[in-house]
């Protein structure tokens, strides 16, 4: 029991041991002193500080206690960021070579680096070249975030045709950073024509996460290297384990986003030329979710889920009916017998989407029987109430389309089932839905899926929501 009325003085002796990155600590009481505090308190007073962000607190404490500074300093450098523009990108750099200069350790806590370029940074050569030496001696360095600045899409083609050496230099320690192997996540936001063939060509298994036409994240699962043998040249080809992609909603994104089926050595590849990641095998693809909305995006949705053999969860968020026609095509294609978790989110946008509950319902009744599903989750998004209320009055229940989706879904169908979610959130453009049908349809959702209500073991959940107040 610490008796707070008495001398207290504790010595805390730090050895920072850089070649296994961690901090010892010894706990030497003087003279008079009763108490010893376990290194626990410390480590965990300074991460709960850094994981709310709390900078200013670490800051304080660091000067409070000088014996405390190195594991205020694990924290507060774990992640360095150059987001400004102009001066104040040169001043934060120049603030950050000063406590370099003292304490040159600082450097083994980064494990965290982000870096906006602006169009003006061309201009600043001096902050160019000290951002590239403090870059090539990140030796822990895992992350690397790299934003375009600005209003538009940042090409980084003004840094790769530029000559002058500070330039250059960037360049190289961009590429060496890369090069790193314990480098295992890239993030690329707004910026197009960035050359990733250092860090991807170390991957043999990898995460992808495509979003929009410039946006790209990159995670290294496997690091050694893949080496797929082709008449024309030898193609590094990783397997890709996770993915996720927005093929788009319109035509042209979807034209621009969705990646195209190539075959080599008899054997079916993906390829999208503005990615990161030009060339991928799905063969292995554990994880996928998809944004889909036009035909040509659908069919490639397609030709992905028949090659990836090994699917155990799928999720789908479908803003027209192609989504829904090829999930039913491809599950009547036997593929998604492996699969133990299905997201699938439907947005009816306009009132010709009167056939997807229909669709959802077709799909749902042929995987029945014939998968090993454990988590389903449905979202059906309703403008207007334009699906929920079709055919929807009292005296029709029995052929009401949400009907029938309830009787989809039952344990006999889904015999493996421990988790289901089922959504429906209906929006409402002129805020003016008469309450008597607002009245039929919680009405009419209180009676789906009944058999699930009642299943042993099940996790279920079933709510309705309203964009506006008509809940």
């Amino acid at each position: 029991m610490l008796n707070l009325t008495s001398p207290m003085r504790v010595q805390l002796i730090y050895t920072v041991t850089r070649a296994q990155n961690f901090v010892r600590c010894f706990a030497t009481p003087l003279p008079n002193s009763m108490v010893v505090f376990p290194l626990d308190i410390f480590f965990n007073i300074c991460d709960e500080l850094a994981s709310r962000g709390d900078v200013a607190s670490l800051r304080a404490l660091s000067l409070a206690c000088k014996s405390l500074v190195p594991l205020c300093q694990r924290n507060l450098f774990k992640k360095i960021a150059f987001d400004n523009e102009g001066p104040k990108k040169q001043t934060a750099l120049t603030n950050l070579s000063a406590a370099v200069k003292y304490s040159p350790h600082i450097l083994t806590y980064v494990c965290s680096c982000q870096y906006t370029a602006h169009v003006t940074d061309l201009k600043l050569e001096p902050f160019l070249l000290g951002l590239a030496t403090i870059l090539i001696q990140l030796d822990r360095l895992s992350d690397l975030c790299l934003v375009g600045g600005g209003s538009g899409i940042f090409d980084w083609i003004l840094f790769s045709n530029d000559s002058r050496p500070a330039v250059q230099k960037f360049r190289d320690a961009i590429d060496c950073v890369l090069k790193m192997p314990q480098m295992i996540r890239l993030e690329v936001s707004f910026i197009t024509n960035f050359p990733a063939t250092s860090f991807v060509c170390r991957a043999k298994a990898l995460d992808l996460e495509e979003c929009g036409p410039s946006f790209a994240t990159v995670t290294i699962i496997d690091c050694s290297t893949a080496m797929v043998a082709s008449s024309a040249q030898e193609l590094r080809i990783p397997e890709v384990l996770s993915y996720h992609a927005d093929f788009g909603i319109t035509p042209r994104s979807a034209h621009r986003r969705a990646r195209a089926a190539v075959t080599i050595d008899g054997r079916a590849y993906f390829q999208l030329a503005d990615s990161l990641v030009h060339l991928v095998d799905f063969k292995e693809l554990r994880s996928f979710t998809v944004s889909v909305g036009q035909v040509e995006s659908a069919l490639h949705l397609q030709s992905i889920l028949c090659s990836a053999s090994s699917l155990e969860e799928f999720g789908i968020y479908a803003y027209s009916l192609q989504g829904l026609e090829v999930l039913k095509k491809t599950i009547s294609l036997g593929c998604f017998r492996k699969i133990t978790t299905l997201k699938i989110a439907f947005f009816a946008l306009e009132s010709s989407d009167n056939d997807a509950l229909p669709l959802l319902c077709d799909g749902l009744e042929r995987l029945s029987g014939l998968n090993a599903l454990q988590h389903l989750y449905l979202k059906i998004c309703d403008v207007d109430a334009t699906l929920s209320h079709c055919n929807c009055g009292l005296k029709h229940e029995g052929h009401c389309h949400l009907n029938r989706l309830g009787n989809s879904v039952t344990p006999s169908t889904f015999p493996d089932l421990r988790k289901f979610e089922f959504l429906l959130l209906i929006e409402q453009r002129d805020s003016t839905m008469d309450p008597a049908v607002a009245g039929i349809i919680r009405q009419q959702h209180s009676f789906l899926f009944p058999l699930l209500r009642t299943m042993d073991g099940l996790q279920f959940n079933s709510s309705i929501e309203y964009l506006e107040s008509y809940s």
